[in-house]
């Protein structure tokens, strides 16, 4: 049979826990995490994509990434696929 002491040490040791943030109010946190987002700088550039577009930004990026592709396929010996071979690919080896 337990002891009345490690009884009453479990008991204080449960309610240390469960008492370890009293007075807590979650709307509170949750109108200063609000607030705080609200004055965080955008970090998106959706904001100034039309000027990017405007310098070209976006047209080198799109050359420099299909140069990329076209390099790692010439590396690899890989010729482009069209969307017809594909697709009339048949994979069934039973008939």
């Amino acid at each position: 049979m337990p002891s009345f002491k490690s009884l009453l040490t479990t008991f204080a040791l449960a309610a240390s826990i469960a008492s370890a943030h009293p007075g807590h109010d979650i709307a509170h946190e949750a109108a200063e995490r609000r607030e705080f987002l609200s004055s965080v700088k955008r970090s998106s550039l959706a904001h100034c994509a039309s000027k990017l577009r405007a310098r070209g930004v976006e047209a080198r990026n799109i050359a420099r990434r299909s140069a990329q592709v076209n390099k790692a396929r010439q590396k690899r010996s890989l010729k482009k696929r069209d969307a017809d071979t594909v697709l009339n690919t048949s994979h069934n080896k039973t008939s």
